[in-house]
C-alpha cells in the first residue's frame, strides 16, 4: 500500500506554534517527576512543568536542530523551543519524524556559536496527511526507532562487559610501574592546510587529526614527514589539548597531527590492546579530570603522563584478555554494521514519508527477521528464536536431551532464574553470581551469559529490559559512567 498524499501542502507554520523555552538554572531546579530539556536533549528534573502536554523539543542553540519528544508534561529551557499543535490534525510521533528527516541543523546561519531562528522553519512546506495515515507513518517508522535502539543496547551491552571483565582478570594484579617508567611519549606534527590534500597521491600518506579520531573520518593525505611522526595500527595515541584531551585513539594507520602523541613502549612486556583499555578505564579518566582540566583550556604534558601508575600483569594475563577482545570486537563489528543497515533503512523511511511515498511495512519485515536472525561467533548453536514469553516456555522437554545437553546452561534456565527476580533489577555481576550459585548445571562462561542476554534483549517480546543506575553527585564529579543494570518483566 502506498500512502497517498494530497498535492497540496502547508508551512510549518500553519500547523503548530514554535514557542521560546525558559531558562531555569541549575541551582533553581528542586527535584521532581518533570524531564527538564535543553538543545541536548534531558538534562535533569524538576517539581514544576512549563508544558503541559506531550510535546516536541527542537534545539535552538548549541545542538541545534536535534529533535526530542517528550510523552509528559515537560520544562524545557532558552536554549531549545518547544511545539504547540492542534493533536486533532497534527500526530505529534508523525511530526517528529518530518522535522527529523528535515535536518534542521543546515538552516544555522550563526558566525559563532550555532543557532536555530523559528521563522526558517515556519517557512518549510511539507505535505499534510489525513490523521489516520500519519498515524501509520509513524508506527512504521518506530518499529525502525525501536530496533535501532535495541542494536545500541547490545553495543552499549558489550562495551559494559568488555570493562567488567577488565576489572575481574587484573584487579587483584599489584605490579604497579609509573607510566613514565614503561613508556615514551612523540608528539605528532603540524602540517599547514594548504599542505593537506583530500585526495591521496603517490608518495602521500595519511594525515590523522583529532577529528579521524573522536568524529567522523574525514580522510586527509600528506607528504610522508618521516618515521617518528607515523603510527601502525596497534600503536596507541592521545589526544593532547582540548576539550577531547585524554581520548584514547587506536587501530589506525598515518602520520599524527601536533596535537595528539604516541605512546612507545616494549610491546613484549605490555600488549596495546591492554594499554589502549586501561587508558580508557574510569581511573585513568579521574586522573586526567585532576591534573588536566583545572585550567580554560584542558591540556596534557608529559610529566602528567609520566605520573600515572599502571598495572602490569602478566603477559600470559594480558594474552588472555586479548582473546575475549578479540571475540568482543569481532560481534560488535558485526552489530555496528547492523546498526548503520536499520539507520540507513530509517533515513530512507522517513524520507519516503516526507515525500508522500512511503510503501507501509516495505523493507521493515526483512530488516527485523535479518536483525532477529543475526549470530556472532559463538552464537550459531544456541539461537535464540523464541517470539514472545510464555508461561509453557518455561517447560522443557528432556525426553530427547543428551545428558550433556540436560546439564548444559541454556537461554531457558536463564528465563527461569531472572523470573524469580520479575519487577526488579540485576547487574551483570549479580546475575552472574546467581548462576555460579546454581548446582547441577554445567556452568557456562561469562561471554556465553552475555550472548544470552544480547539475544533476549533482541527478542520481539523481551522478558527483561536494559536501564542505568543513576550515579550519587559524588561518582558524577569523577566521571563515573552509569552502571547497566536489567530490570526482569515477567
Amino acid at each position: 500500500m502506498v500512502i497517498s498524499l494530497s498535492n497540496k501542502t502547508f508551512r510549518i507554520s500553519d500547523l503548530c506554534e514554535i514557542k521560546y523555552g525558559k531558562a531555569l538554572k541549575s541551582e533553581n531546579r528542586k527535584q521532581g517527576d518533570y524531564p527538564v530539556f535543553g538543545s541536548a536533549g534531558i538534562i535533569g528534573y524538576h517539581d514544576e512543568y512549563l508544558v503541559n502536554q506531550p510535546t516536541i523539543i527542537i534545539g535552538r542553540k548549541g545542538s541545534i536542530g536535534e529533535i526530542y519528544f517528550s510523552e509528559k508534561p515537560c520544562w524545557v529551557i532558552d536554549t531549545a523551543y518547544y511545539i504547540e499543535t492542534d493533536l486533532e490534525k497534527v500526530n505529534l510521533f508523525w511530526f517528529k519524524d518530518i522535522l527529523k528527516a528535515l535536518n534542521l541543523k543546515k538552516l544555522d546561519r550563526s558566525a559563532a556559536i550555532p543557532g536555530l531562528n523559528r521563522n526558517d522553519v515556519y517557512g518549510i512546506q511539507i505535505p499534510l496527511p489525513l490523521l489516520s495515515e500519519q498515524i501509520h507513518i509513524a508506527n512504521v517508522l518506530s518499529q525502525a526507532e525501536a530496533l535501532i535502539a535495541k542494536r545500541k543496547e547490545s553495543l552499549a551491552l558489550l562495551d559494559a562487559y568488555l570493562k567488567s571483565t577488565f576489572l575481574e582478570m587484573f584487579g587483584e594484579v599489584e605490579n604497579f610501574k609509573a607510566l613514565g617508567d614503561i613508556c615514551e611519549f612523540s608528539q605528532g606534527i603540524q602540517i599547514p592546510i594548504e599542505e593537506q590534500s583530500t585526495e591521496k597521491k603517490d608518495g602521500y600518506v595519511r594525515f590523522l587529526r583529532i577529528i579521524d579520531f573522536t568524529q567522523s573520518d574525514e580522510p586527509r593525505y600528506i607528504k610522508f614527514p618521516g618515521q617518528r611522526y607515523f603510527i601502525n595500527e596497534d600503536d596507541v595515541v592521545m589526544v593532547r589539548y582540548g576539550a577531547t584531551a585524554g581520548f584514547v585513539g587506536f587501530r589506525k594507520t598515518g602520520v599524527i597531527a601536533n596535537n595528539l602523541f604516541k605512546f612507545n613502549f616494549n610491546k613484549e612486556e605490555i600488549l596495546p590492546i591492554y594499554l589502549y583499555h586501561t587508558l580508557k578505564s574510569d581511573n585513568f579518566a579521574q586522573y586526567i579530570k585532576m591534573k588536566a582540566f583545572g585550567a580554560a583550556m584542558p591540556a596534557l604534558n608529559f610529566e602528567i603522563m609520566n605520573g600515572y601508575k599502571i598495572c602490569v600483569p602478566p603477559l600470559e594475563l594480558q594474552n588472555q584478555f586479548a582473546v575475549v577482545v578479540e571475540k568482543v570486537e569481532a560481534l560488535k563489528e558485526t552489530y555496528q554494521e547492523s546498526l548503520l543497515e536499520l539507520e540507513a533503512l530509517y533515513g530512507s523511511l522517513s524520507q519516503r514519508a516526507f515525500r508522500g511515498e512511503l510503501e507501509l511495512e516495505l523493507g521493515l519485515t526483512d530488516a527485523k527477521e535479518n536483525f532477529k536472525n543475526e549470530k556472532g561467533p559463538e552464537e550459531a548453536d544456541q539461537e535464540y528464536k523464541k517470539d514472545k514469553i510464555e508461561e509453557d516456555k518455561y517447560t522443557l522437554n528432556i525426553s530427547k536431551l543428551s545428558e550433556e545437553e540436560f546439564y548444559k546452561f541454556n537461554t531457558d534456565d536463564l528465563i527461569i532464574l531472572l523470573k524469580k527476580y520479575s519487577g526488579k533489577s540485576l547487574s551483570f555481576e549479580e546475575i552472574w553470581k546467581e548462576i555460579l550459585n546454581l548446582k547441577n548445571r554445567i556452568k557456562p562462561s561469562r561471554e556465553d551469559i552475555q550472548n544470552l542476554i544480547i539475544k533476549i534483549l533482541e527478542d520481539s517480546n523481551p522478558c527483561i529490559e536494559q536501564t542505568y543506575d543513576e550515579p550519587s553527585n559524588a561518582d558524577k564529579f569523577i566521571n563515573q559512567t552509569k552502571q547497566i543494570l536489567f530490570r526482569v518483566l515477567i
